[in-house]
């Protein structure tokens, strides 16, 4: 068939707006009923959408979804092709029936005998109307027929083809390659498409899906805005986009930051110990986000005698990986009763600890 055909120029004919369908790989099942040698009988077709992936829609967000599809029988007979049926289905399409993987689609069509040949042509719409999948044309016959419950079914594999917007693209590249985020912040990323001959092509149909490998470290509001935000997670993941109609993928590495938000004394604090004597429990801090939930790791700490004259082994520290704790040992300085240890994290309220020393 070629592109002047009518067959073709109804199937792709515009104003279509329907619901989403989305190919990957059809089988063509026909339920005939007993094979018959006189002409005028009618058969079932089933046109199989089953293991095949649907996506859900974001409202009034369809342009290159697909959104109706139009398949047509046509007998063929040698270099002849005749159309016997053709049928568009939607969302309220008789017929059509939605499984957990996919949709399945039936039709009648006239046949004579178990050796006529058909064809099997159909198109995926965008709401517009516009061609955005080509499914064959699929040649397939009755005589592989086997009965079934009283009828004659055949199956015939055909695998659609992309031919929307996009069609030529070869490669989806991110830019920029490396992504810095702060909590709360977000930052903006672009995905480019380019042909074999390296060049960028544009549609403002293109449909981009963006995901994050760890939404605790960094997200997307929307899948098909490229904008991403810093979660209350600090760490590195990966974030990709991809082009789902020629299965383009590209990632990219986004390190979140998130600032201090909280400190806590988790061990330590109101010991009695002897006059120039180390404590026994290490005096332990933990700093978090301003959210809290995780601990935040290479956080300068300090940590200050602020009276007793005691000292502590080291006046500052960097909180560790994973759980952001930082601690040190003190020291009781030579005079009897309340010592105080100040603790310090920029950008946040000191906290004191306090001890008893005793003679």
């Amino acid at each position: 068939m070629n592109s002047k055909s009518p067959v073709i120029d109804r199937l792709t004919g515009r104003g279509l707006q329907r619901r989403m369908i989305l190919f990957a790989a059809v089988a063509l099942t026909a339920c005939l009923g007993e094979p018959a040698r006189s002409r005028g009988v009618v058969g079932e077709a089933t046109i199989d959408l089953r293991g095949l992936r649907s996506l859900n829609q974001v409202a009034n967000d369809t342009t290159d979804e697909v959104q109706s599809a139009r398949f047509a029988v046509l007998s063929v007979s040698g270099s002849t092709r005749r159309e016997v049926a053709s049928r568009l289905f939607g969302l309220n399409g008789t017929n059509a029936q939605d499984t957990d993987s996919g949709s399945v689609f039936r039709m009648s069509f006239p046949y004579s005998s178990v050796t006529d040949q058909f064809e099997l042509l159909g198109y995926g719409f965008s709401a517009q109307g516009d061609s955005l999948y080509r499914v064959g044309p699929q040649l397939f016959s009755m005589s592989t027929a086997v009965n079934k419950d009283g009828a004659a079914m055949v199956t015939v594999a055909a695998v659609p083809v992309y031919v929307g917007p996009g069609r030529t693209a070869t490669k989806l590249t991110i830019s920029p390659r490396s992504v810095t985020t702060e909590q709360g912040k977000s930052t903006a990323l672009s995905a480019t498409l380019t042909d074999a001959a390296g060049k960028v092509l544009s549609s403002p149909t293109f449909r981009l899906e963006w995901h994050s490998m760890n939404g605790g470290i960094a997200f997307f509001k929307n899948s098909r805005v490229g904008i991403v935000y810093g979660a209350n997670q600090p760490g590195s993941t990966f974030i990709m986009a991809r082009f789902d109609p020629m299965n383009l993928i590209d990632s990219v590495r986004v390190t979140n930051t998130v600032p201090p938000g909280q400190m806590k004394v988790i061990n330590g604090n109101n010991q009695t110990g002897r006059v120039n004597a180390t404590l026994p429990t290490p005096i332990t801090v933990q700093v978090f986000g301003a959210n809290g939930g995780f601990g935040l790791a290479g956080v300068p700490v300090s940590f200050v005698v602020t009276q007793g004259g005691g000292s502590v082994n080291f006046a500052s520290r960097t909180t560790s990986s994973p759980d952001g704790v930082a601690q040190v040992n003190w020291t009781m300085g030579p005079t009897s009763g309340l010592q105080v240890l100040t603790i310090g994290v920029a950008g946040l309220s000191n906290i004191t600890v306090t001890a008893s020393a005793i003679p």
